[in-house]
């Protein structure tokens, strides 16, 4: 099997020493990083890019079951609380759309 030759479209960089991350301050973000960002040839770039679109999805899920069982529409578990329709979707009511 011949092997793969992954080509660069971008000039390789000059080595630069090893420095210690950058410290951020206390309170400051990150930059977002968005597909406008990134180099769709680069697999470690789309890994971080996959990583970070996963954990924001997975605060904004938590931050909606917590709103959702603090309303109690949903219990512990993630289960609906109550099967009941409100009034006016019952079969009986006078409402239509």
């Amino acid at each position: 099997m011949p092997k793969t030759v992954r080509h660069r479209s971008r000039p390789a960089r000059a080595a630069k020493k090893a420095s210690p991350p950058p410290t951020r301050a206390r309170g400051k973000k990150r930059k977002e990083l968005t597909l406008a960002d990134i180099d769709p040839r680069d697999e470690r770039q789309w890994n971080r890019w996959r990583v970070a679109t996963l954990r924001k999805a997975r605060t904004r899920i938590m931050r909606e079951f917590r709103r959702m069982r603090d309303l109690g529409i949903l219990d512990d578990q993630g289960n609906l609380i109550s099967g009941d329709l409100p009034p006016d979707m019952l079969p009986g009511s006078k409402t239509e759309v």
